[in-house]
C-alpha cells in the first residue's frame, strides 16, 4: 500500500531527483509558450490555461507581472522569457522542502508580533495587482461567453440563460486566478456573488454589458478573497482539470466561429444598377477576393451600385417588428430557434466590412478623399446617431443629413458651433458625400 501511495504521489509531483530542468522549460516556452506549454511542464495548470485562453497575452499580465513578480504567477510570454529560470529555482526549492518534510523556519515559535503563529500561517497574501488581474480575466471570459451566446445562439442578454452563462464564465475567471500561486478560493461563494450581481445590474437595473461584467467580477473577487486558503501541492489541479477547461474554452471558440460564419461571412450581398443585371456574392467570398484577387472586388462595387443584404437570420429589431402575439400561436412558447436571431451589432459588423470594401473601390476610382476605414467609420457613426437600420442605404443617410442641416439652420442655439456632437455629425455628413 505504501508503495502504491508513493507511486501516485510521484506521478503527480516530481520527486527530489526529478527536479524541473530550465532547458526543457525554455524549449516548451519557445515552441508552446502561447498556449502555456511551459506552465504545464511546471505543473501550474491554472496558469497554463490562462495562457491558453488568452494566447499567451493575459491582457495586461506582462506589465503588471514585471512590477510584482512574487505576487502573481499568471504572467505573459514576454515576461516568462526573462524570469523563467528564477521561477524554476523557486519551485525546485519548494519541492525539496516538501519531499524532505522540512519544518518551516521559526516553527518552534508560538507567537509573532503578539499573534499566534498557527493563525499567521493561514493568512494568504493578496495584492491590488491580483485584484485588477482577477477582475480583468473574469471580464474577459464573460465577454467570450457573451459573444458566443449572442452571435451563435441569439440569446437575449436579459434572459436567465444568458445571465447564468455570464455568471459561470466570470466565476471561472475569478476562480482560476484565485487558485494560482498555491492558493484556493471557494467556488460557491464566488458564483453566488457574480450571479446575483449580474442579475441585479442587468435584469433589474438594465445596465449596459460593460457596466455589468466589471462590477460583478470585482465583487466576486472581493468575496472570493474572503475564502482564500493555502493549497498544498498534493491537492492542486491535474492534467484532467486542464483538459476539461481547455475543451470548454475551445467549444466556446468553435461556437463563435460557427456563428460568425453563419451570420457574417455567409451573408449574401447583391450589387445592382437600375436596368442592368445584378451580381450576388457573400461577405466571405469578397474578403477572399480582397486578399487574393482585389480586381474582382473593384469590379463588384464599380460605379457605386445599390447594395442589398440577404441573411439566413433576422436581427432583433426586425424580429420585434414581425413578432406575433402569443395567443395567435399557442405552441410558440416552446418553439425556439437557437440560431434564428442575432443582435443588431452583428449586422453592423457585416455592413462595416462591406463599407470598407466599397470605400476601397471608391479610392481606386479616385472618387474618395478620405481613407476607406475612416469613411466606413463615419458612415457607421451616422447610422447610430440617426437611429437607422444597419443596412440603411447611402441615399437614406444623405437624406437624413440634409434634413438635419435644415433643422440646424432653423435652430437659434448659439452654442451649436461649440457642440462637439454637432461638429461630429457635420464632419460625418461631409465625409459621406465624398
Amino acid at each position: 500500500m505504501n508503495d502504491k501511495n508513493c507511486s501516485k504521489s510521484d506521478s503527480r509531483n516530481p520527486g527530489p531527483f526529478e527536479q524541473l530542468n530550465p532547458f526543457k522549460a525554455r524549449l516548451f516556452l519557445m515552441f508552446g509558450g502561447l498556449i502555456g506549454a511551459h506552465r504545464l511542464y511546471l505543473r501550474q495548470f491554472p496558469e497554463a490555461f490562462i495562457f491558453f485562453s488568452t494566447c499567451g497575452v493575459f491582457l495586461l499580465g506582462p506589465i503588471f507581472s514585471s512590477l510584482f513578480f512574487h505576487q502573481i504567477q499568471a504572467s505573459g510570454v514576454l515576461y516568462d522569457s526573462f524570469f523563467l529560470n528564477s521561477e524554476i529555482r523557486r519551485i525546485n526549492y519548494e519541492l525539496e522542502k516538501e519531499v524532505s518534510n522540512e519544518e518551516p523556519e521559526n516553527s518552534t515559535e508560538k507567537y509573532k508580533n503578539a499573534k499566534p503563529m498557527r493563525l499567521l500561517s493561514r493568512i494568504v497574501g493578496f495584492s491590488f495587482t491580483q485584484f485588477v488581474l482577477s477582475t480583468l480575466y473574469g471580464t474577459w471570459l464573460g465577454l467570450v461567453a457573451w459573444t458566443a451566446c449572442c452571435i451563435s445562439l441569439g440569446l437575449d442578454t436579459n434572459g436567465l440563460i444568458s445571465i447564468a452563462a455570464l455568471s459561470i464564465a466570470v466565476t471561472s475567471g475569478i476562480y482560476l486566478i484565485g487558485n494560482c500561486e498555491g492558493q484556493s478560493r471557494d467556488l460557491l461563494y464566488i458564483w453566488l456573488t457574480t450571479c446575483s450581481s449580474i442579475f441585479l445590474l442587468r435584469r433589474v437595473l438594465d445596465y449596459p454589458l460593460m457596466k455589468v461584467l466589471i462590477p460583478a467580477a470585482a465583487m466576486g473577487t472581493v468575496i472570493g478573497n474572503r475564502t482564500a486558503k493555502k493549497r498544498k501541492r498534493a491537492n492542486r489541479f491535474t492534467w484532467k482539470h486542464y483538459a476539461f477547461w481547455s475543451s470548454l474554452f475551445a467549444m466556446l471558440v468553435c461556437v463563435i466561429i460557427a456563428g460568425a460564419t453563419r451570420n457574417i461571412l455567409d451573408t449574401k450581398v447583391t450589387a445592382s444598377h437600375p436596368g442592368q443585371a445584378s451580381f450576388t456574392s457573400t461577405v466571405g467570398s469578397l474578403l477572399w477576393d480582397r486578399i487574393h484577387n482585389q480586381a474582382n472586388v473593384y469590379q463588384f462595387f464599380a460605379d457605386n451600385p445599390n447594395i442589398e443584404y440577404r441573411t439566413m437570420t433576422k436581427t432583433k429589431t426586425e424580429q420585434s417588428r414581425t413578432k406575433l402575439p402569443l395567443s395567435l400561436n399557442p405552441l410558440s412558447w416552446w418553439q425556439f430557434d437557437l440560431a434564428g436571431l442575432v443582435p443588431d451589432w452583428v449586422a453592423h459588423i457585416t455592413v462595416f466590412v462591406i463599407d470598407v470594401l466599397r470605400a476601397e473601390t471608391f479610392e481606386y476610382e479616385k472618387k474618395l478623399k478620405a481613407q476607406p476605414l475612416q469613411w466606413a467609420a463615419w458612415r457607421y457613426y451616422l447610422r447610430i446617431v440617426f437611429g437607422t437600420n444597419a443596412r440603411a442605404s447611402d441615399k437614406l443617410l444623405l437624406e437624413r443629413c440634409a434634413k438635419w442641416k435644415i433643422e440646424r439652420k432653423k435652430a437659434k442655439d448659439q452654442d451649436n458651433d461649440k457642440n462637439y456632437e454637432m461638429m461630429s455629425i457635420e464632419k460625418a455628413c461631409q465625409t459621406l458625400q465624398r
